[in-house]
């Protein structure tokens, strides 16, 4: 995860450079660590700790953008997750379209049975093993999947 963001006009620009540091990389670190559910308390409680109202006003900035970067980070993972899974599904799509046009090919119309077979499986390397065997077959209903 990444913590990267500008201080703002304020006391992180006056000087409390450490101070700000320091904050952040706590705020980060607790907020990365912790579920979701824990980060508004954590949020809190260090504004809690601030006597001051300006640093309060800061604390707060920071855990809003903190926040915005595990939403980003998130967001972007299961994006990224999600492709994976399209492409897989794909895959397997293609695989049993082409084993379901080769039987159609070899034995022309092929039953109900057999198909549902064809589209139940979930395996690719299985669907695509099949499809290398279809020549060795004397009626569709020899298919192994």
């Amino acid at each position: 995860m990444t913590c990267n963001f500008e201080p703002g006009p304020g006391l992180a620009a006056q000087n409390h450079v450490r101070w700000y540091d320091l904050m952040r990389i706590i705020l980060c670190w607790g907020l990365w660590r912790r579920p979701g559910a824990e980060r508004q308390v954590l949020l809190a409680a260090a504004q809690a700790t601030q006597t001051n109202v300006d640093r309060q006003k800061e604390v707060g900035l920071m855990g809003q953008t903190i926040a915005e970067a595990i939403w980003e980070e998130g967001r972007l993972k299961g994006h990224s997750e999600g492709r994976f899974e399209g492409r897989s599904e794909g895959a397997l799509d293609v695989a049993r379209q082409i084993l379901r046009e080769l039987l159609e090919d070899k034995f022309g119309v092929v039953s109900e049975i057999v198909l549902q077979r064809i589209a139940n499986a979930t395996d690719v390397d299985r669907l695509k093993a099949a499809a290398r065997h279809l020549s060795r077959l004397v009626k569709p209903e020899d298919l192994q999947l």
